[in-house]
């Protein structure tokens, strides 16, 4: 066995130099690196470039702080990019606000503030007492022409049949509760007693409440009847006219054409919608014949929608529940929301394209922003 290995493990003495020959070569190659930076005169570290950058910092972090912070009422949807930094913010979180308000972004009240993602919860309430957001001016837009009465509330004796529009809402009412009560007064109604103000459509009960203290009624003189010999005839009955978004059931019985199940049917679609948006929507009604509308249509009378809807806040039922609005595009309204945040003008929803032309031009009106 030992005569049989020799040959493979012997070496000649040239194959032994050899082989520490090439040994001894690869040290020297990989020794040569290390020896060649000992051998180098050591380099001085260059640190002008981040001594540089660090004053450059430092200049720049100086430059956005103010010498002394000034605090002064504001508006955020307006104030420019200076003026924020005078209130002692960083240039950069006054950068974000003004980016934000140039992608469309606004802040419709204080807390709104908040959503700037580099404004630091102190410096917001440092800042909260001094925002003032101003209130905007609602165009004769449909989807901005609803605003709620900003006047402040007082309670004063009044009489309810002489009573004015502003004094109304000097009182607490809502705009359309007042339109109505004015529109019922200027077609001849008469409230008798204190309790007749209840049937008025839209005054809730708690409010009845706090107003009824305040009703004085002047006495209503009793007309006197004179008797005139032979017989007279019977005097010319006026027109009927019933108000679309306020008669109920039994006016629009006193109408040509129209019995109990239609005017039942007519009460129940303006419920669903909110209001009849106008004289010629009464005409969608299921049911109504056109020649019946045509005839009656010079006796109906416009007044505003009572029940509006804003989108900016209306839940996902609320809005499915209006007939012009289905699930798909009612998913669209909300989606948009939650991307874009709320909506600010009628344009935003007509690009949402989920509605045809003609359904969109009759959403319109009951979508309002708030």
């Amino acid at each position: 066995m030992k005569k049989e290995a020799n040959p493979y493990w012997y070496f000649s003495r040239a194959e032994r130099s050899g082989s520490i020959a090439l040994g001894v070569l690869c040290v020297v190659i990989f020794a040569m690196p290390k020896l060649f930076d000992r051998l180098k005169p050591p380099q001085p570290l260059d640190a002008s470039r981040f001594a540089s950058a660090i004053e450059d910092f430092v200049a720049d972090t100086s430059s956005q702080l103010p010498a002394a912070v000034q605090y002064f009422q504001f508006n955020p949807n307006t104030l420019p990019l200076d003026s924020f930094v005078l209130l002692g913010l960083p240039r950069r979180t006054a950068a974000s606000i003004l980016r934000y308000r140039e992608k469309g972004g606004q802040f419709r009240h204080p807390k709104d503030f908040q959503r700037i993602y580099n404004l630091s919860a102190v410096d917001y309430e440092r800042l909260a007492p001094y925002i003032r957001i101003a209130q905007p001016l609602y165009a004769a837009n449909p989807m901005t022409a609803y605003k709620k009465d900003k006047t402040s509330k007082a309670l004063f004796a009044f009489d309810p049949n002489l009573v004015k529009k502003e004094d109304l809402h000097r009182l607490g009412l809502p705009p359309w509760v007042a339109n109505m009560w004015i529109n019922y007064l200027q077609k001849g109604g008469r409230f008798k007693t204190k309790e007749d103000l209840r049937k008025l459509y839209g005054l809730k009960e708690s409010l009845y409440q706090q107003l009824e203290p305040f009703i004085t009624l002047a006495p209503q003189p009793t007309p006197k009847s004179k008797e005139l010999p032979g017989t007279l005839p019977p005097p010319k009955r006026e027109p009927i006219k019933i108000d679309i978004n306020q008669a109920d059931g039994t006016q629009w019985e006193l109408l040509k054409g129209i019995g109990p199940a239609l005017a039942d049917r007519i009460v129940r679609f303006r419920e669903k919608l909110g209001g009849f948006s106008s004289v010629d929507h009464v005409a969608e009604t299921r049911g109504l014949p056109d020649s019946v509308f045509q005839t009656i249509k010079t006796q109906l009378e416009a007044s505003p929608i009572f029940r509006p809807i804003n989108i900016n806040e209306a839940d996902l039922a609320t809005l499915q529940a209006h007939p012009y609005i289905g699930p798909q595009e009612a998913k669209a309204l909300i989606n948009y929301r939650q991307q874009h945040g709320p909506f600010t003008d009628a344009g935003q929803v007509a690009r949402l394209k989920v509605w045809q032309a003609a359904t969109l031009k009759k959403v319109l009106p009951y979508l309002v922003l708030e």
